[in-house]
């Protein structure tokens, strides 16, 4: 990738990423989980995490974050239809994603 400079569509649109994370977790349900981390609420989620399952408080340590990205800045697609695209390519990952969403919403 890094080396044939793959542009982003051709990273998220390439067959060998597709539906990743669906491949990885070979159907397995993931109602099974007790706990899955929603990347868009890192703070919260690991409050959660270290209390409830682990037991113990964490600290919370951020690395790589884009410094210009905020709560206002919802996305980092200026193009809607290329992340059109790259939902209905991946929409078992999509539907997993929506899943983890809602049972994030029920813990809530």
């Amino acid at each position: 990738m890094v080396e044939e400079k793959w542009s982003l569509e051709r990273f998220c649109l390439s067959p060998e990423f597709k539906n990743f994370y669906s491949q990885f977790l070979w159907s397995f349900p993931i109602e099974r989980f007790d706990f899955i981390g929603i990347t868009e609420y890192y703070e919260t989620e690991m409050a959660y995490f270290s209390d409830q399952i682990l037991g113990a408080k964490l600290q919370i340590v951020e690395k790589n974050k884009n410094p210009s990205k905020d709560s206002t800045n919802s996305s980092y697609f200026e193009d809607s239809g290329l992340r059109e695209r790259i939902e209905q390519y991946h929409s078992k990952d999509i539907f997993l994603y929506k899943q983890a969403i809602n049972m994030r919403l029920k813990r809530c």
